[in-house]
């Protein structure tokens, strides 16, 4: 059952990425996690106003959080091939 527990998680992380793999300071994640903020994605589906109305957030862990999340997916982009300088 462990190999295909492992599987499972494997897949959901690659379809639902979590907020770890942010490398937001503790204080941030923790707010997040607390507010039930697991991935990526509910983060994108959240504005600013409404990370601004989670307890304890404040407007320089939405630009943390912000910021976290566009080099996440310039790495994203990155890793699927397409390069800053271009393929020449």
């Amino acid at each position: 059952w462990c190999g295909g527990e492992w599987i499972i998680e494997a897949i959901q992380r690659r379809i639902r990425p979590g907020i770890e793999l942010l490398g937001l300071s503790p204080r941030v994640e923790h707010i997040l996690s607390r507010h039930d903020v697991i991935t990526i994605r509910q983060i994108e589906e959240l504005s600013d106003d409404g990370l601004l109305l989670l307890s304890n957030m404040d407007q320089r862990g939405v630009r943390e959080v912000r910021q976290a999340v566009a080099v996440w997916k310039y790495q994203r982009w990155q890793e699927s091939g397409f390069t800053a300088i271009g393929n020449e």
